[in-house]
């Protein structure tokens, strides 16, 4: 199954009891926005970035890759779906776009207490 058939599914977000969308930007931040969270740490720069914060904590060790998929991409999104998904996402779009500046303080406060 491609993306777009699983897309139109339409069973793959969980739905609270309320009908309400299940955002990840809900585990971060406060129902106002607020966000809750020193660090978000995206899978892209997961072993950069868990580098730098154990390092600053005095923790050695390193991250091992232990599932990587070696499935390509199967199907190539037309526009209208990437805009359903972006309006569905913007929440969790909008706090994406933050985490550079989010990070970049969270980080600074993490070498601050640093031992």
């Amino acid at each position: 199954m491609g993306f777009s058939a699983f897309w139109a599914r339409k069973d793959w977000n969980i739905q609270r009891q309320d009908g309400t969308k299940y955002l990840q930007s809900q585990m971060f931040c406060a129902d106002d926005g607020q966000v809750l969270v020193d660090v978000i740490i995206p899978y892209a720069r997961l072993n950069e970035m868990l580098g730098e914060i154990c390092g600053n904590l005095k923790i050695v060790g390193k991250l091992e890759q232990k599932n990587a998929s070696i499935l390509g991409q199967t199907d190539s999104l037309p526009d209208s779906l990437k805009s359903e998904m972006e309006e569905f996402y913007v929440k969790d779009l909008e706090l994406f776009d933050r985490l550079d500046q989010i990070n970049a303080v969270g980080m600074q406060k993490l070498r601050e207490m640093a031992p």
